[in-house]
């Protein structure tokens, strides 16, 4: 496509399994730069900050996050699987989005102390107070965000990542630098805020209907907005209200600790597969033929496997020591949680791959209902482990229920794919066999090392190492073709430069 879109709507074609690539492409060359220095910052900090600070950023993110979840009611969904949108009804969208967040963010920064004494006892409610103008600025920036996704412009969508990242970044280190504490943290999240909104209605300046008129009938059409909205509020649940169950329950300091371990250990979900998500999202609405959509999700969580399972025993064998020493002694008591979570936070990674098919294809609905009766399970099974084993529970929690959601979706959704349990596990056998050498090796590694009193760290890296290099082995002659596949993708975003700009601008 070239110029902004004809007629009264906004069009696009179908994509090419090339201009996916190259829109995963873009998403990978944007996430690593800014996933780099995003959290490059926050691994500073938390060298420079106690736990509590981070606890007491917690809550209040919980408190922005259900804000946030209000006022975007599905619209971004909705807007990505809407087949017609005119100028004016966008702008009815940021309208009612921003009357929402301001009348919310009044109503809660008036209740910010009963909040903090009730979750965070004595920390400030101006921190609560200071996060809450993040959420305006949020509001306005749903539907520009929602039309880079939609009309498959991902290599502007990684720039606007990547700025804001990186700018919010540098101003949350120059404030801790200057003894601002807590407030770096504040100001990371604020500046973020303001740079994504700022960026994207810049750079959704082409892709705005030209018709500003209003189309007779409901707007988004068997869109299912309210299925878009209980999958984000069960995501919102599962992720993010089980900071308030921790934090009720065991205080600021160590939910600080679970926190980050969370963040870290749950970013190749966050931070990868979501973001990869953004676009098989779209690309899957666009895709009319059945059989490819099959074969895209399988090559997808193929892909997703390989980028992340191996990765996982030796995150775990370096916790440990790598934690204590880059952190400080302050944040050992994250290591056993980030151990267990950092397995789930992997695992739902790839199992998201399938997540997002559901809701391309027209099955929101079912994964709606699933993640629902997830969340709900989540939360309950979180406040009952916490209170008997403190956050080491809670990371347990997590495991558990994943095994639930996965079993859900592989039992009950595949079959609405046209795929089958059994051609699934054909396509990840190859990587979970790998995977599973590589641990064994590993975990041996380990024990001999252990066995012979060498140091801590030696039996870390040294279990990490032979771990990492056996499964690469295995990989090799097992999985030549998977590592093909990878090889390519890798090679299309070294090339990519003007291939996603060409379709859409």
């Amino acid at each position: 496509m070239s110029g902004p879109p004809p007629h009264d709507g906004i069009r696009v074609a179908t994509p090419t399994m090339s201009a996916v690539a190259q829109g995963v492409s873009w998403k990978a060359l944007g996430q690593a730069v800014g996933e780099a220095t995003w959290y490059g910052s926050l691994v500073l900090l938390a060298a420079m900050l106690p736990p509590r600070a981070f606890g007491i950023v917690a809550i209040g993110l919980v408190i922005v996050g259900v804000t946030k979840l209000l006022m975007e009611s599905g619209t971004g969904g909705g807007i990505i699987v809407s087949k017609h949108l005119t100028g004016t009804e966008l702008r009815d969208f940021v309208t009612r989005n921003f009357a929402i967040a301001s009348a919310c963010t009044v109503v809660l920064a008036l209740l910010a102390r009963p909040i903090v004494e009730t979750f965070a006892d004595g920390a400030d409610p101006a921190v609560l107070r200071v996060m809450l103008l993040s959420v305006p600025i949020a509001a306005l920036g749903i539907v520009p965000i929602a039309l880079l996704d939609k009309t498959l412009r991902f290599k502007r969508r990684a720039q606007v990542t990547v700025v804001a990242a990186v700018g919010s970044s540098v101003a949350a280190l120059a404030v801790a630098v200057a003894g601002g504490g807590v407030w770096a943290l504040v100001t990371r999240q604020v500046v973020n805020q303001g740079l994504l909104t700022t960026l994207a209605w810049i750079s959704v300046r082409g892709a705005w209907p030209r018709h500003g008129g209003r189309r007779a009938g409901p707007r988004f059409p068997r869109t299912g907005g309210a299925w878009f909205l209980l999958i984000a509020a069960s995501g919102f649940v599962a992720f993010s209200l089980d900071n308030l169950v921790v934090g009720g329950l065991v205080g600021a300091s160590q939910l600080g600790l679970y926190s980050l371990a969370f963040t870290l250990a749950f970013a190749p979900l966050t931070r990868i597969s979501w973001a990869v998500g953004g676009v098989l999202f779209p690309a899957i609405a666009a895709t009319r033929d059945e059989e490819q959509v099959r074969r895209r999700t399988l090559k997808s969580m193929r892909l997703m496997a390989l980028l992340l399972l191996p990765w996982v025993p030796a995150a775990v064998a370096l916790a440990p020591v790598l934690i204590p020493s880059v952190l400080g002694a302050k944040w050992s008591g994250m290591v056993v949680p980030f151990q267990v979570m950092i397995v789930v936070g992997v695992a739902h990674g790839v199992l998201n791959v399938l997540a997002e098919t559901f809701v391309g294809t027209g099955n929101a609905r079912f994964r709606a209902r699933v993640d629902v009766l997830w969340a709900l399970g989540t939360l309950a099974v979180v406040l009952a482990l916490t209170a008997t084993h403190g956050i080491r529970g809670a990371a347990v929690a997590h495991f558990l229920m994943f095994t639930v959601l996965a079993g859900a979706y592989v039992a009950l959704g595949l079959r609405r794919l046209g795929l089958s349990p059994r051609r699934l596990f054909k396509s990840l056998r190859g990587i979970l066999l790998c995977v599973a050498g590589q641990s064994a090796v590993s975990v041996l590694v380990a024990a001999g090392l252990a066995a012979l009193t060498a140091p801590d760290a030696a039996v870390a890296l040294g279990a990490a190492f032979a771990g990492l290099s056996s499964g690469l082995i295995l990989l090799v002659a097992l999985e030549s073709q998977l590592l093909r596949e990878g090889r390519e993708v890798i090679t299309t975003a070294l090339r990519a430069r003007r291939g996603v700009d060409r379709m859409v601008d």
